[in-house]
């Protein structure tokens, strides 16, 4: 992953929140992400998990096996967060500047994962 600023860390509400500077509801916290709901939320169940580390944009997440393994760690959460929801009305996905842009969580998988070797990631 391509870090962002100390500029961009300090100013992001997503980082505030996850360095507990902004009051949310956290509904499951690691040593790597952070789970809280929406506070605009567009569905019934409308839970945010993020990285406790400063992600710029998706394009700063790698095709290694440490971005696959946070995505993918991500999707976990939310799936347990979630596990009352019936799995068809689960949805799973990045929303990136403008916030107007969606790409499924699965979507950014199969992106990072077409460029690691096979062997690098167990899956």
């Amino acid at each position: 992953m391509v870090p962002g600023s100390r500029e961009q860390q300090e100013k992001c509400i997503f980082c505030r929140i996850a360095r507990r500077e902004e009051s949310n509801d956290i509904l499951f916290e690691d040593k790597n992400l952070v789970a809280f709901r929406d506070i605009h939320p567009a569905a019934s169940e409308h839970i945010l998990v993020i990285s406790k580390a400063h992600i710029p944009s998706l394009y700063s997440l790698m095709p290694n096996p440490e971005d696959i393994q946070l995505v993918e760690d991500m999707i976990a959460v939310g799936t347990e967060l979630l596990s009352g929801t019936p799995p068809a009305e689960r949805k799973f996905g990045f929303h990136y500047p403008p916030f107007n842009s969606y790409v499924t969580a699965h979507q950014l998988l199969d992106r990072l994962r077409k460029d690691v070797k096979p062997n690098a990631v167990s899956m």
